[in-house]
């Protein structure tokens, strides 16, 4: 063996090293690049537009939608989040763990030329020794590593649809908050010119010595706190307006031009007929944090059965040639690992522990739904028995505002009792307003305890956006 077969040797065995391995082009990011993105989020994107269109199942015939109802928006924000995008990012981690998983270890080469300094007559001056390892896995451990690998994959998967729910509850409430400030400062608005045109007649009545000074002022105390309503009211309904750009996940602006669709009144909504025994069964069967606490323990079972394997030794089967002064030697060898100072018994302990843990997690997390649907039934049965009492107490100051009306017709009362019944009835529509906004909070909070029956967020378990096909920077 020459110098310069061992060169050529070295190098053809690098070579086919060379051709198996994997060239990935490098992708740099840049701040400013992505701020450029955050600010030019629209939903007017054509790529939002197609991921609506296959989570509605249905054409989209106007673009850019003029009136965005909760599904929309839900679907939007599930195209648009980052944090959404997070959770599908992280399944495909745990997918390529599966690839890890299923790789055999590779076998070892060891090359080891030797020169003699002084070899015998006519003997060549080099040695060479070539060594090959063939490790052997035994007890099953790559097909174990796999079924860790795979249940760590559910487990990822099963995050999509817990955070689309936490997007959804984000959303609802920030439009049940919205509609009920815009729905309140209408009223109160109307309110506040009832209060000012009182305010006038008790002007009057002061001038024509019918009325104190007293009453007066305290009519304009009245007004004042009218004035304060009103401007806590469009105070609400701003930072309603920004929290639904960032359930959304766009800037305020993209809200701007379009048209926000929420019902106030709860109407024919199927989560207030909704069974308290079936909401209580979905929640502790049905919820995805719950499958995905189960998911864990799964996960974790996967863990010992690879730590269990870990105890039986390797095997490494080993051939062997060397050159040695002009003869060939050849040698066969196995080896394994002696367990004698310990068997893993460290890991799998540490493993059966974790084991132990998400099976508690398990009904720690149905013990948390559980709670969650009692306290959202709770707020849900509040919230409509209050509902039910403001309907009366507007149909109450409605009557009377109709009576007043009709004596003042017949000269038997004065302007004054009629502009205090409109007001009063401005202030029980107020409540009334109040209370249909808390009716929508309970069942906002209802559907999230039960995580349904929203088809949109379910779409997000098996429907992925698509941003090339957009314009979204």
């Amino acid at each position: 063996m020459t110098r310069t077969s061992l060169r050529n040797g070295a190098l053809a065995l690098l070579g086919s090293f060379a051709l198996g391995c994997i060239h990935i082009a490098p992708e740099p990011k840049s701040l400013q690049q992505s701020e450029a993105g955050l600010v030019a989020r629209s939903l007017a994107d054509l790529g939002l537009r197609s991921y609506l269109e296959t989570g509605r199942g249905s054409p989209v015939t106007e673009w850019p939608l003029r009136r965005w109802d909760l599904d929309s928006l839900t679907l939007a924000a599930l195209y648009t989040r980052s944090s959404l995008e997070l959770s599908r990012a992280h399944v495909g981690v745990a997918e390529a763990s599966i690839v890890t998983a299923a790789q055999s270890p590779n076998p070892s080469l060891a090359l080891s030329p030797e020169f003699s300094a002084n070899p015998g007559l006519g003997v060549s001056p080099w040695l060479a020794a070539v060594q090959f390892d063939w490790p052997v896995e035994t007890a099953g451990k790559l097909q174990r590593r796999v079924e860790r690998a795979e249940a760590a994959t559910a487990l990822a998967r099963l995050g999509i649809p817990v955070e689309a729910w936490r997007i959804r509850l984000e959303l609802r409430r920030a439009m049940a908050d919205y509609v009920a400030a815009r729905t309140r400062e209408d009223a109160l608005r109307v309110e506040l010119e009832q209060q000012q045109h009182r305010d006038r007649l008790l002007a009057e009545r002061v001038v024509a010595g019918a009325t104190s000074q007293v009453d007066a002022s305290l009519a304009r105390v009245q007004r004042i706190q009218a004035e304060i309503d009103l401007a806590d009211a469009r105070r609400q309904r701003l930072d309603a307006v920004a929290r639904i750009a960032a359930a959304v996940g766009v800037p305020e602006t993209a809200l701007a031009e379009v048209e926000l669709d929420f019902p106030l009144d709860a109407g024919t909504d199927p989560l207030l007929g909704l069974d308290e025994v079936e909401a209580r069964r979905n929640a502790l069967h049905e919820r995805w944090d719950v499958r995905q606490a189960l998911a864990a323990y799964d996960e974790s079972e996967a863990t010992l059965r690879v730590e269990l394997a870990k105890q039986y030794p390797d095997i490494h089967l080993g051939r062997g040639y060397q050159l040695d002064e002009g003869q060939n030697k050849y040698a066969l060898a196995l080896s394994f690992d002696v367990p004698i100072l310990n068997h893993n018994e460290g890991p799998v302990a540490e493993a059966q522990a974790s084991r132990r843990e998400a099976g508690v997690r398990i009904l720690e997390t149905q013990e948390r739904a559980l709670t969650e649907i009692e306290l959202a039934l709770a707020h849900r049965r509040g919230a409509v028995e209050e509902g039910r009492e403001m309907e009366n107490l507007v149909r109450e100051q409605r009557s009377r505002l109709v009576r007043a009306q009709a004596a003042y017709q017949l000269g038997a009362v004065g302007g004054l009792a009629v502009a205090d019944a409109e007001i009063e009835l401005s202030r029980a529509t107020v409540a009334r307003i109040d209370a249909q906004g808390r009716v929508q909070q309970a069942l906002a909070e209802l559907e999230a305890a039960i995580q349904g029956p929203s088809t949109a967020v379910d779409q997000a378990a098996n429907l992925t956006p698509d941003h090339s096909a957009g314009d979204r920077p």
